[in-house]
């Protein structure tokens, strides 16, 4: 029998969400990353990794990148969470910073609600909706930002997931 752990980290909820019901659906073990130390996951064949994007990165990732380096385990994947859907430009840059395979890394719609948000990212937000008011052709996902200002978008979905399970299904330890 295989073991696989689920950590996370979460800024607004939404990856969270998402770690606990794959947690759930693989019978994994789920762990909030400020309570994981390196040694943990000596106890695991399977890591899987969730947080959200936060400035073009993943949010803490500095701190699972240590922990693997360490202890890698046989299969580590990891899910980001956005508010908007990443351009293949965007993955591509992500992608350089992290050391896993492309077939090992999702990407999960999230939620945005300006008025959840904290002060310093209500400013950032507030920057981007100048920058995507000055384009003349908005994509769908720029729109979706600027519908935020004015109410809860969330393009979270459990179906999302359901790669990602099926990744760890067909490639983790027997």
């Amino acid at each position: 029998m295989t073991s696989t752990l689920v950590i996370y980290t979460t800024k607004y909820g939404t990856t969270e969400k998402y770690a606990t019901q794959i947690a759930s659906e693989l019978h994994a073990d789920l762990k909030e990353i400020s309570n994981v130390e390196a040694n943990d996951l000596i106890f695991y064949d399977t890591v899987i990794f969730g947080a959200p994007l936060y400035l073009g990165k993943p949010y803490h990732y500095e701190k699972i990148l240590d922990i693997i380096r360490l202890y890698p385990p046989h299969l580590f994947l990891m899910f980001l969470v956005g508010a908007s859907r990443p351009t293949t430009e965007d993955l591509k840059a992500i992608k350089r910073h992290l050391p896993i395979q492309d077939e090992h890394l999702f990407y999960f719609p999230g939620k945005l609600d300006y008025q959840a948000l904290t002060v310093k990212d209500k400013l950032l937000m507030q920057g981007l909706k100048m920058w995507i008011k000055g384009h003349t052709e908005k994509t769908e996902a720029e729109q979706e930002i600027l519908e935020s200002f004015n109410r809860p978008v969330d393009l979270s979905k459990p179906s999302y997931t359901i790669p990602l399970i099926n990744c760890v299904t067909e490639n983790a330890l027997k």
